[in-house]
Parts: structure tokens; sequence; C-alpha cells
């Protein structure tokens, strides 16, 4: 009974009920209590109560716990103490509470603490060093892309207010120096999904783009299939491009648009003639100043008949601080066709050309760009746009630099010389009349779809992809208004181009590009003779890439003894090679390195490269599957591009280490000419400083595993060349001369520069005159000896004859 009374007077103590971990995170769920898990969030973070405050009524700082009060904190929770109001949380099961005598009240001051878990301090060790590998092994796995985030549109920019770093690094959460900055934000650098959106207004309406990401997580904006023209439809097929009037609504600038009607690489047909179109990809803003960054504007390749700007992604140059764009034109024989009169005169992908450059110039300041600061630089087709672009009358004013990559406007397939003869073949294939006034033609033209025409193109093709029938024109027809008003040597030679500061150069195997089409003649049986090199492969060759008709015999015989004298002509590997050697001289090598001599006579300056690093993917090689070959190709046409862009193209491989330390060199010469005018701008070791290239000297830079500078290139190969060429000889014929189907006059071999010429007739003079004095000096000696001789003579005479008058 005493015992029972002593019970009977105990107060009782609070009942506890306990859940675990599993269970409290599926009360957590079920309650959505967002400010119970707030709570718990700063109770782990800081160990400190929500709302503690001192005796002042103000907030302590973190208390400092025993292990043991920090994981009853952390794993273990009374699940019926709220942190709000109290009371048992709905929507746990019975199961999960904990009863019996390990149950007891807290401590004054302290928080619950179950028995069972004193020997949490024990695991403190073990767990610490699993959660640093699985961080560690977290960090180590590939991030995925980031999926596309909710859309968050930004009320229109009104005119004049420009892009600012603070709202790039808005869209994209980055800290002001717009760089990301810790773990989680550097595995997402590599993403280049968009994260929001930003409008802007310019004169033509507003528009709306996408953030995109840098590979070093730098926030930039993209512009994607922004008009710069009408759409060339209905009456305005065949026709000069107009300027685009404009949009009322926002206009939805954040996918890529149509590209012009082509073949793929597949030989399917795609695109769409609505294809004028471009790209602004810019850094926008830093430090709250008005930006002016420098605007490189590219022109992209494809012979005139294929490519699109949606294959160069710029995120590496736009990480150098500029702004680039990429542009649209049109192809074919919708962008070249040429009647010979006002009607159709040609070259209308170079005048949509000329007229997004006229857009850079009126737009770019918008877009954080200097319209005072552009560089245009295009590869292949698009750096021989480059080169017409300097000697156009049109385009002066509208770029300040150039870069051509793997182009001149001295090759033979740079510009069409018979326009006449490929306008009769387009209107007989496209069931035109052939003879006729030449808007009977047009308006029959109208009605035909683009890809009749791109079935014409194809047709016209002899070895490869060439001849390129579809290609600029001179418009001697026109000297008022016209583009190409003559041909390009001339106006070289009379200096008549604006003398902008120019980069231009080569790749080592150009023409690697012609492997499939040499393994399919190769293949052939009757290509195991010793004459079939010379009698059948050369001839088809020179008749489409220096389109000679009817290739003269001895051009021939000249090139087969020049490339082909030491090669077993039953090796396929070897004539490939050779052949590979021989057509990248003809089509690449000479009529650069003539251009730059004569373009750098007038004092403007001058940089040749050569682009010999070969990685471990190229473009050749991608569009082969990656087939093993038992040789290798070398460095092909458009290698180079890898290392500037991110190439949109089937198959490509990662970049290894020493593939983006090529490319970050490549990308910081083109972007210090881009800024200066000078690439290096600051030469170092690793940079060394590239040699200006003159008319007696064009000096090359070699951009492989390091960069070096290096004397002129191939010079044997521009001197033989010189002289076969016509297109080098000035003589591009047409269907009337005759240039190109008639025998070869003695060629006059390579023209030495006039600095050169008189180095050496300086040098022949000096060699004379030492002759000559040298001669003279002998004569002289002689002369004395001849004398001294005879004196001695008559002296003993005298003396001889002085003795017989005595003995007498």
């Amino acid at each position: 009974m005493k015992r029972k009374a002593r019970t009977a007077d105990r107060t009782p103590s609070p009942r506890v009920h306990w859940t675990f971990p599993k269970a409290q995170r599926r009360s957590e769920v079920a309650g959505c209590d967002a400010h119970r898990r707030r709570a718990w969030r700063t109770r782990r973070r800081t160990g400190v109560e929500p709302g503690q405050r001192d005796a002042r009524g103000a907030s302590r700082g973190p208390v400092p716990l025993s292990p043991s009060a920090v994981y009853s904190r952390l794993p273990i929770r009374p699940h019926n103490q709220r942190a709000n109001n109290g009371g048992p949380k709905r929507g746990i099961p019975e199961r999960t509470r904990l009863h019996g005598p390990h149950d007891r009240p807290p401590l004054p001051g302290q928080p619950p603490i179950d028995d069972r878990m004193m020997f949490a301090p024990a695991l403190l060790p073990p767990l610490l060093l699993l959660a640093l590998a699985g961080r560690a092994q977290q960090q180590q796995q590939h991030f995925p892309r980031t999926r596309f985030q909710p859309v968050h549109r930004y009320p229109p920019l009104p005119n004049g207010i420009k892009l600012s770093p603070e709202l790039i690094n808005q869209a994209l959460q980055l800290p002001p120096n717009g760089h990301p900055q810790g773990p989680a934000q550097q595995q997402q650098q590599q993403s280049f999904r968009p994260q929001r959106m930003v409008q802007l207004t310019i004169p033509q309406g507003v528009l709306r783009g996408r953030v995109l990401r840098t590979p070093s997580g730098r926030g930039l904006v993209a512009f994607l299939g922004v008009p710069y023209a009408a759409a060339p439809l209905g009456p305005l097929r065949f026709k000069p491009p107009v300027i685009h009037p404009g949009w009322s609504s926002v206009l939805d600038a954040t996918a890529f648009r149509s590209a012009c009607p082509q073949f793929d690489y597949r030989g399917r047909i795609v695109g769409n003639e609505d294809c004028l179109f471009l790209n602004i990809y810019t850094p926008g803003y830093r430090n709250g100043q008005t930006p002016s960054y420098p605007v490189m504007v590219f022109v992209h390749g494809g012979n005139f008949e294929t490519g699109a700007s949606s294959q160069y992604g710029p995120q590496k140059l736009v990480d150098k601080d500029v702004v680039v764009v990429t542009i649209n034109y049109r192809l074919g024989i919708l962008g070249f066709l040429s009647t010979g009169d006002s009607v159709c005169p040609g070259n209308l992908g170079l005048l949509d050309q000329n007229l997004a450059l006229k857009w850079v110039r009126d737009n770019v300041a918008q877009f954080g760009g200097d319209p005072s600061q552009v560089t245009l630089f295009g590869q292949g087709s698009g750096a021989v746009s480059v080169f017409l672009h300097i000697l156009s009358p049109l385009s002066q004013g509208l770029f300040v630099r150039a870069i051509a990559e793997s182009g001149s406007p001295l090759s033979d397939w740079a510009v069409e010389p018979e326009p006449a003869q490929f306008k009769r073949i387009v209107a007989q294939g496209a069931g035109c009349p052939t003879d006729g006034p030449s808007f009977a033609l047009i308006d029959c033209l109208m009605q035909t779809p683009s890809s009749e025409f791109l079935r014409i193109q194809q047709e016209s093709k002899v070895f490869g992809d060439f001849p390129v029938r579809t290609a600029p024109v001179v418009e001697k027809f026109n000297p008022q208004g016209a583009f190409l008003p003559d041909e390009p040597a001339t106006l070289l030679e009379r200096g008549e181009f604006r003398r902008v500061p120019l980069i231009a150069g080569v790749n080592k195997d150009e023409t690697a590009f012609f492997f499939p089409v040499l393994s399919g003649y190769l293949r052939d049986r009757s290509a195991r003779s010793a004459t079939y090199v010379r009698d059948q492969l050369l001839p088809r060759f020179l008749s489409s890439a220096l389109r000679y008709n009817r290739p003269p015999t001895d051009v021939v015989d000249s090139v087969d003894e020049t490339y082909f004298r030491d090669v077993n002509p039953l090796d396929t590997n070897s004539v490939i090679k050779a052949f590979i050697n021989m057509s990248t001289d003809a089509m690449f090598v000479a009529p650069n390195q003539l251009t730059l001599a004569k373009y750098s006579r007038f004092e403007a300056p001058t940089y040749m490269y050569v682009f010999e690093y070969r990685g471990d993917t190229s473009l050749l090689d991608a569009r082969l599957g990656f087939q093993r070959q038992s040789y290798d190709l070398g460095v092909s046409n458009g290698d180079e591009l890898i290392y500037l862009f991110d190439v949109t193209a089937d198959g490509l491989r990662p970049l290894s280490s020493l593939d983006s330390l090529v490319s970050s060199r490549i990308i910081n010469l083109w972007t210090d000419f881009a800024k200066s005018g000078m690439a290096p701008q600051y030469p170092n070791f690793e940079y060394p400083a590239w040699p200006r290239a003159s008319p007696s000297n064009v000096s090359s830079y070699r951009i492989g595993r390091s960069l070096q500078p290096g004397t002129e290139y191939r010079v044997e190969a521009t001197r033989f060349w010189s002289g076969i060429s016509p297109a080098l000889l000035g003589q591009r014929g047409s269907e009337d001369d005759g240039t190109r189907s008639g025998a070869l006059v003695t060629p006059p071999g390579y023209v030495e520069p006039l600095y050169r010429t008189l180095a050496w007739t300086m040098v022949a003079v000096a060699i004379a005159l030492a002759l000559a004095l040298i001669v003279l000096l002998v004569v002289l000696y002689n002369q004395k000896k001849s004398q001294s001789f005879r004196a001695s003579s008559d002296l003993d005479n005298s003396r001889v004859s002085g003795g017989g008058s005595t003995l007498y």
C-alpha cells in the first residue's frame, strides 16, 4: 500500500512518441509542412532552434552541441511535437511509434534523446567517410544535360537599352562575374541547353532570344533565325534581295530556321527557299558598362551549293568577348544563275551576303557589337566570298578585317567562266526555251521547283563535286552596279580593292575529300594499267577542276611527270597520295600564294597560314564513318572548323586534351586579329610573332602541335601551276574564245615579283663586274709579265754582241 501511495503521488511524465528517419520522411511528404522542413534545415545547419532568442530579444548564435545531441537532432524527432503549434502530426502509422521503458522526457535545455541512439557518436567517423566517398563519386559521374527550365518572359527592352550582364546572369542564375561557382555549376558548364528567354527591341521589331552557356560556363544570348531580307519567293525569285520590312508581334528567335535548298551528305533534299536568316551570338555587357565588342561575321562554305549557318556553333569564339554572326544565303541555281543581262545578272547569293553585312552595320550595336569593328571570315566558297567582297565596290566600308580559310578568287572553281553556256544547260534541263529573250527563260524557270534545279546541278558534275557551275560571275555587262565588275586577277593587279588587314591560308591536304571518288575509279579493273593515271584520271580531273574541255597532251604529260614520275601506278595508296598532293597544289596552294603576293604589293597587312594539325577527329573521317584506312588521309578541307566551332556533324568524336589546346590557340589567334588587326596581339613563347607576307616572300605560319613561323610554302608547286592554270594565267576563257580547248602555249613559268627580280638582277650584275675585274687583272698581269720577259731578252742579246766584238 505504501508503494502504491507513493506511485499515486508521482506526477505523470509526458509521454513522447519517437519516429525513425524513414517514418519521418513519410510524415514530411504526407503532411507537406514547408515550415517544418525549413525549421529542420535551420536546425541541422546551425544547431539553433528556430525562434530562439536571448534575454535581450536577439537571435542567438549557433549553440555547441554534443555529438549525441547533434545526432539526436538529425535522424530522430518526436513526431508529435510540431514546429508551429504542436499536436500529433496526421498520417503517421501507429507502428512507427516507440513506447516502453526506453522513452524518457528531454532534459532541461536539451533535445529529446532516445537511449537506443546513444551509439551514434561511434558511427560519426565511418558515416563521414561514406559521405565524402559518395560525394567524390557523384562529382566523377557524367552530369547529364540540364532540362529546359520554365520560360521567364522578361518585358521587351525599349530601343536604346542594351543587354546587360546582370540580365544574363539573372537569367542563368550566375554570380556577378558571369562564371559558375561550386561543383554543381561546374558540372553544368558543358550544357548548352537554354535556361531562360530574353527579349530585345530593334528597329524591325521585338526579338525573343535564348540564353546559352559557353564551354567555360559563361552566359551568352543567342538570337536565332532572324530574317534580314524578305523571303525570295514569287516575284522575288531570281531577283536581288529586298530588306525585311519587320514584324508586328514578338518574333521567336530561339530556334534555327530553314537552310536553303540543297542535298545533304546522304543525298536527301533538305531546306526551303525562304532561307534568308542570320544568327547573332552576343556575350552581353560586363560591369554595367556600355560594351563595344568586335564583331565576326562568318560565311559558310560548300561550293556555293551546300551549307547552312546552323551547322556552326560559335560558343568558343563568343567566350573571347566577340559578337559572332552566321548567315544563310541563296545557293546553287537559285543563287548564282546568270542570264548575262539585267534580267538576272547573277551573284544573287553574294548580294544576299552584302545585305546581311548592311543589316549587321545597322543593328549590331543593339546586341553589344561595334559596327566599326567588323571582321568578315569564311571557309571554302565562303573564303572566296570574302575575297570577292574585298574586290567588290558594293561592299566597301562594311568590314575592316578579313580572314579567308581555304579559298582564293584565283582558283579555277571560284568564278564561272561560261555563264551563257550554263544558262542553256539549265534551260534545257528544266524544259524551257534555250533561245529567245532572257525574260522568257526566267518566266519559265519561275514555275520550276527547286528540286529540279538540284537535279540539274548534280548532272553537271564530272569529277566528284566538280566542276562548280553555280559560282559567281563577272558582270562586265553591268559596269555601274556590278558586284564583280572585272576578273579578280585584273582587279588585284590594278589594286582596285580596299586594303583591309587579311589572314588567308590552306590546310595541308585540302583535297583529301577526293578519296571516295578516287577509290571508286581505282577499284575498276581498267585502272590496273600503267597508263591509267595519265590517260584517264588526269584528263578527267583537269577537265573538271581546271575547266579544260579537252586537256592538251603537253599539260597532261607535264603533270604526270611532276607528280607521278616515282609512283607505282599499280599501288592504289601511292596513287591516291600523289593525287591529293597534286590537286591540293592546283586548287588551293598555288592560287592562295599568288593571291597574297598580289594583295601584299599595295602595303595591305597580309598574313598567310598553313593548318597542318591532324587531331583525333576529322570531317572526312566522319563522312567516311571512321573507316580504317591503310594510311592517314591527312588534314582535309574544313578540318580547322572543328577547332573554331561546335560543328554539327554526325559521328564527330569529342576533342582530346591536345585537340582542345590547338583549338584554344587558333581561337586566340582569330579573335586577337578581330580585336586589333594583329595575330597574336601579344607575342610570347607559346604564340610567336606572325611575320607579314610580302610580294617577295609570302612567309607562312604553321599551325600544328605548336605555332611556328615558317618560310614560303611550296614555292616550286606555285611556280609550276602558275604556268598551267588558265585562271592563274589570267586567261579565264569562255565559250567564245576557246582558251580552254586549244593547245597550251609554252608555259611562261612563275613570274617573279618585282623586288625579287631586281635583287637577282643586282646579284647578276655584281657577279659580272667581279668576273670582268678578274679578267682585267689577269690581262694586266700577263702584259706586265710579257714586258719584263722582253726587256730581259734584249739585255742578254746586247751582252752577247759585245762579247763577240772583243773576240774578233
